[in-house]
């Protein structure tokens, strides 16, 4: 019993946007450069590719033909656009970009 009362305590959102710029980083280094990280590399773009997954057609409205690096650049320029946002949760953040790109016609 004690246990569950913790777990409704619980907290889901474990990256904000500082974390996800950190990983945009590493993604936006030269293809020449041997020292970019490649986790953080896979992290961002799997990272974004989940969250488009499962927000689209609920969020968002992608045309059938948009890729994930289309995607991905969509992201990376909200993040640089509004650093005062990074401290918001990355899901949220990713959701607001492509919103913002794609938006569901009402």
């Amino acid at each position: 019993f004690v246990l569950m009362m913790f777990a409704e305590c619980s907290y889901a959102n474990f990256n904000d946007g500082n974390y996800l710029a950190k990983d945009m980083f590493e993604q936006e280094k030269s293809d020449n450069d041997n020292s970019k990280n490649m986790f953080s590399v896979g992290n961002y773009s799997g990272y974004i590719t989940g969250v488009a997954d499962t927000t689209a057609g609920i969020i968002w409205c992608p045309l059938s033909n948009v890729t994930i690096g289309q995607i991905t650049k969509i992201v990376s320029k909200y993040l640089t656009n509004n650093p005062e946002k990074l401290h918001l949760s990355a899901d949220y953040l990713v959701e607001e970009a492509l919103k913002s790109a794609f938006p569901c016609k009402k």
